[in-house]
């Protein structure tokens, strides 16, 4: 066997032992009651921390302010889906109004045939 045979096959071993042992290191890390205790003690608070702002979040929609601000947005919802039927009522006017001169200046023109 040759020096670069031999070395490829070391350099291979090496790598696949590096493998392994990045697995048993991640593995035993994964394992740990550390990590456990990490991971439970994250689940936990951002469960507590879920639970309040749900809590908060119910409070302020039943406080004062939160209603006032409730009904003003309603309001607000209202206002603009006024403004947008007048809107739509107003172009409807316009198209309206654009061929009724449309259909005056045809009558015009045919009952006058000196234009």
């Amino acid at each position: 066997m040759s020096e670069n045979t031999a070395n490829s096959e070391d350099l291979e071993e090496q790598f696949r032992l590096l493998g392994a042992n990045l697995h048993k290191v991640i593995k035993s890390v994964w394992e740990s009651p550390e990590r456990k205790k990490i991971e439970t003690e994250l689940v936990s608070g951002l469960t507590n921390l879920t639970n309040s702002l749900v809590q908060s979040g119910e409070e302020f929609t039943q406080s004062e302010t939160g209603q006032h601000i409730k009904m003003k947005l309603e309001n607000l919802e209202h206002q603009i889906k006024v403004e947008e039927l007048q809107e739509n009522f107003i172009q409807v006017l316009r198209n309206l109004n654009r061929e009724l001169d449309t259909a005056l200046e045809k009558w015009n023109l045919n009952r006058d045939p000196e234009k």
